[in-house]
């Protein structure tokens, strides 16, 4: 009698030291997410629908319009994303684009059959270009997140801190 009583408080107290602490969740809640590839991949698809129907919007406004779905996109980064974009958009710099264009269209021509039909070609381009650039997203997101870890654990102890939370 007296070792079932002793066994559910044991229990009780087992259960509740492998849950965690309240400091743990505010962590977790306060970390940055890394949402820059669903983010990103908005951003493709708007280009992209604009991209079919901009024979019909004349430039100035075609030029506005890319321009305003670029800054929609900066907008909704958080600063672990702005990071990555920023890893993206250096490498891109630092690569002439002109010639890597040329390169992944000689690449989408060695993998397309019919060489007139435009669309074919553009898509086999476009999936060449989103390859590459899912894997660079890919190798800046690990790259930033590592060096971004702990100063984005730094200010979320420091939100708890401040919450009152210890």
């Amino acid at each position: 009698m007296c070792m079932k009583r002793l066994l559910a408080p044991l229990i009780l107290l087992f259960l509740g030291a492998c849950q965690p602490s309240e400091v743990d969740r505010c962590i977790e809640a306060n970390l940055y997410k890394n949402d820059y590839k669903n983010k990103k991949s908005v951003e493709f698809e708007r280009h992209e629908i604009l991209a079919n129907f901009d024979f019909d919007i004349p430039q100035n406004e075609r030029i506005q319009e890319w321009s305003n779905i670029r800054i929609d996109f900066l907008k909704s980064l958080n600063p672990l994303e702005e990071a990555i974009d920023d890893c993206v958009d250096s490498f891109i710099d630092e690569k002439d684009t002109e010639s890597w264009l040329r390169e992944k269209e000689i690449e989408a021509l060695t993998d397309v059959q019919d060489y007139k039909n435009d669309k074919f070609f553009d898509s086999i381009l476009y999936d060449s270009m989103t390859k590459e650039l899912k894997d660079l997203i890919q190798q800046c997101s690990v790259k930033i997140k590592e060096e971004f870890k702990e100063t984005d654990t730094s200010n979320a102890v420091e939100i708890c801190n401040s919450q009152g939370i210890y």
